[in-house]
Formats: structure tokens, sequence, C-alpha cells
């Protein structure tokens, strides 16, 4: 969880499968399970910033692959990749440009 000054920005759960590059394979690879489990999380604790963290395939870098809303909530599932190939403090600071990218605003963050 991200919180600044004690608000819940955004809820990022890390799965450690690779997606499909494939457009055709449904969701690309997305299991239905976990997007039910962000949205719990989003009402749990109110917090409308959602991301599924998943390692990157070798050289495609750390990105925002996808963003989906919610049907019927203002709620926002982002899919993110992260390259883990390169070295920990690239690893890091490319996290760190993913988040910023994902949230409006300031820095000023602080993790759960």
């Amino acid at each position: 969880m991200l919180r600044r000054r004690g608000k819940d920005l955004a809820i990022i759960d890390t799965k450690w499968k690779c997606l499909s590059s494939d457009p055709l394979v449904a969701k690309r690879g997305v299991a239905q399970g976990d997007v039910y489990q962000m949205m719990a999380y989003a009402r749990l604790y109110r917090c409308d910033r959602l991301m599924l963290l998943y390692p990157a395939v070798e050289g495609n870098g750390t990105t925002l692959s996808h963003r989906f809303g919610i049907a019927g909530g203002r709620e926002m599932l982002a899919l993110g990749l992260v390259d883990l190939t390169t070295q920990t403090n690239h690893v890091q600071g490319n996290l760190r440009k993913l988040i910023f990218d994902f949230l409006p605003g300031d820095t000023s963050l602080t993790a759960l």
C-alpha cells in the first residue's frame, strides 16, 4: 500500500508470473481471481488506484502496460511490468518512476 499524509493512495500487488504478449490470449493471462481480489482491496481500503505488477519479459523494460476502469465504480486497475534482469539500483529507480507515473500529484509517499 502507498500512503500520503495518512491517506491510502494505491494498492500494488505483485504477481510472479509473466503476462502473455500474445493479444489473442484472453486478458493477457491476468487471472480473474486477481482482479476480484483487487476490487475487494479497493472497497475494503476505500482506495481507487490499483496495480497488478508482473515481471517483464527480459528487454521489454518497466512500464504501465494497460489501465482499466472497473464497471460501476471509480476505481482504476493498471497492469505494470517491471524488468528484473537489470541491476538492483536500476530496478529500484524504474519502480520509483513507474509509481510516480501511476500516481498523480506530489511524490511524498510512504510504502506500507
